[in-house]
């Protein structure tokens, strides 16, 4: 794992992590890192999942950063797992909308079904507990 911290102008700081490049090297005659002219050569599919990302979003507003992160992740595996759903041979056309609702059912099916078969839980009525006296 490589982390670099790359200033390409005054007050403009760029950071990179990569898991493929294992040393810092610089390109001369570009005067940039290897890993930056590496990205920019592949960027477009970053450049298509971010588009992606943004049609259908889960992310909300926050200024937690860890709970950004995680906000990313849904996206991404959101358009990882309909991405490998389509190249199923045999399988009934879906626009990504839909795929979307039917993982969240599906995602939160299992806590539902726990909710409801759940008798100890207390219900309220008007704001009071209500008692079976029987």
């Amino acid at each position: 794992m490589t982390l670099l911290s790359y200033v390409p102008k005054k007050n403009r700081a760029v950071i990179l992590a990569s898991s493929m490049h294992h040393t810092a090297q610089y390109n001369e005659d570009k005067k940039k890192p290897e890993i930056i002219l590496y990205y920019n050569s592949t960027k477009c599919g970053v450049d298509l999942l971010d588009m992606k990302c943004a049609i259908y979003s889960s992310s909300r507003r926050t200024r937690r950063w860890p709970l950004a992160v995680f906000y990313r992740l849904v996206s991404i595996g959101t358009i990882n797992s309909f991405v490998m759903y389509m190249s199923f041979k045999d399988i009934p056309d879906m626009t990504r909308f839909d795929f979307i609702k039917a993982l969240g059912y599906q995602l939160i099916a299992p806590h539902v079904q726990a909710r409801l078969m759940n008798t100890n839980r207390s219900t309220r009525t008007t704001g009071e507990h209500r008692e079976d006296h029987g």
